[in-house]
């Protein structure tokens, strides 16, 4: 019986040792963790790679983690510097990055720590998992791109959100709503607290009253927003009503969501951060949702001109995450032992480097990434060479030095 369980355990863990040596050979080094402004550790591995890319998912294992943080920093400065990408669409709600991204676009202002820090403080749409996203990492990227952007004031970089986290009915209230408008909700509904459906009844009737009023006044961009904003509030709406990440059909639409955003955003050439699962082509698996993600949506329209850059540790990770009183602490995983990072590391001693998918075999190889959710919860994520192009790993993961961390 002993035997027959240690030949059943070796059969499972047999695909991804035949992948890891497949990998050994093509396994390159990572000269660099560095946010600093030099991105040479990237220009001779990926130059020929992104020549024909219209849009690049960089992944996180977690949202809460230094080093991915940093890896993703310094990735992103190298398709904007080297590769021409304008654009950084971010895994949180468009509301909540406006005053960032008109601050990042403005001229008149200076590039100023207490301005973005200021940004974060009084911007209340930043709640939920985003506030992991208050990382002093984040925001050394945003001051990055301010620089940037008063260096070349004819070729700016913009920052806009793609989730449907952050609406609310008071973004509306505030953002559209006159004053006539709010006197008649307010001799309607009182004061009294509004469920999910009430609030988007509220939404609805303001829009049958005033689209076209509004189309008569509103720039194109201004409509586009407008729609924007109504269509993930909607949304919003089902997925919270309906119980939100425990439905496998929830997680498909706010993932459908997410794609449609990337596509009406998107203008020229797009950068994606957002967590490793979403922007993956492996899709939620069973167990975990068994829904499609962003990802697999991408894939399905964009083709080879949409390309997988994915982070994983191969040891032990530190990590900040939420807490389900909402507190952000930080908390203490391994990687999972079918990882192909910690595969690497534990039977060939490469504990950190990057990994192009075409390297390592064809369509049916199975290997996987590791996963932490903002919340904390853990997953391997199966994949196969077709589900990402690029894997960068490194050896542990320190906390990302969040605002909201408890010291």
């Amino acid at each position: 019986m002993k035997i027959k369980k240690i030949l059943f355990s070796f059969l499972l863990i047999m695909p991804f040792l035949t992948n890891a040596q497949l990998a050994v050979n093509h396994v390159k080094p990572i000269d660099s963790l560095s946010t600093g402004n030099s991105t040479q550790w990237l220009e001779n591995k990926f130059d020929y790679a992104l020549k024909s890319i219209k849009i690049v998912g960089l992944g996180e294992v977690c949202h809460g983690g230094h080093e991915p943080f940093e890896i993703k920093a310094a990735m992103m400065k190298y398709l904007v510097t080297k590769q021409g990408y304008r654009q950084l669409l971010f895994e949180m709600a468009d509301v909540a990055l406006r005053a960032i991204n008109d601050y990042l676009n403005n001229d008149s202002l200076p590039k100023s720590t207490q301005t973005i820090d200021s940004l974060f403080v009084k911007n209340d749409k930043i709640s939920g998992s985003s506030r992991l996203f208050d990382a002093d990492e984040i925001k050394s990227l945003f001051l990055w791109i301010k620089e940037y952007n008063l260096n070349y004031r004819k070729d700016k970089v913009t920052l806009r959100g793609i989730d449907i986290s952050g609406m609310s009915y008071s973004y509306f209230r505030i953002k559209y709503f006159d004053n006539a408008y709010r006197q008649q909700l307010l001799q309607k509904w009182g004061s009294s607290m509004l469920t999910a459906l009430q609030v988007e009844q509220i939404v609805n009737e303001w829009r049958a009253a005033s689209l076209d009023s509004l189309k008569k006044v509103y720039t194109q961009t201004q409509m586009q927003t407008l729609q924007i904003d109504l269509r993930d509030f909607h949304n919003l709406v089902l997925y919270q009503s309906g119980g939100g990440e425990k439905s496998s059909d929830l997680m498909t639409l706010r993932d459908s969501i997410m794609a449609l955003n990337v596509e009406e955003l998107t203008n020229g050439k797009s950068i994606i951060w957002a967590h490793n699962t979403h922007v993956s082509n492996s899709g939620f698996h069973e167990g975990y949702f068994n829904a499609k993600t962003l990802g697999n949506f991408l894939k399905e329209k964009y083709e080879n001109s949409y390309y997988i850059i994915l982070t994983d540790f191969s040891d032990v990770a530190e990590v900040t995450v939420r807490q389900h009183d909402k507190s952000i602490s930080s908390e203490h995983f391994n990687s999972n032992k079918k990882s192909l990072a910690n595969i690497l590391y534990k039977k060939f001693n490469i504990q950190q480097g990057l990994v192009f998918a075409k390297d390592i075999g064809g369509l049916n190889t199975v290997f996987g990434y590791n996963s932490i959710g903002a919340g904390g919860a853990t997953n391997f994520i199966p994949c196969t060479s077709n589900d990402f192009d690029a894997l960068i790993f490194i050896k542990g993961i320190s906390p990302s030095h969040c605002e909201f961390l408890s010291k």
